[in-house]
């Protein structure tokens, strides 16, 4: 016997807060404090529009961790490649 399930019932993904999930809840609360942190830290060294841009770019990548999602053996393969590319930099550096 076999029980059919609505492919829609299968791609269900619960929204906590603003339509988000929760991991892209967390890493958009994450991004705001690093904008955040980085404003204040950089406002009394440098202009306000320099501070701006520089809060972008520091919770940018905070920001796309939440939304773009990798499967566990995608991210090992991730991990094992820059690995691999930091070792590769450092090998033809002997002095």
């Amino acid at each position: 016997m076999e029980v059919k399930i609505n492919r829609e019932i299968r791609n269900y993904t619960e929204s906590m807060f603003f339509g988000l999930s929760m991991r892209q809840c967390v890493f958009s609360l994450l991004a705001v404090g690093v904008a955040v942190g980085l404003y204040f830290l950089l406002k009394p060294y440098v202009g306000t529009e320099t501070v701006s841009w520089m809060c972008v770019l520091g919770a940018a990548p905070f920001a796309a961790l939440g939304f773009f999602h990798l499967p566990w053996h995608d991210r090992r393969a991730v991990f094992v490649g820059v690995a691999a590319l930091g070792a590769a930099g450092t090998a033809g550096t002997a002095v």
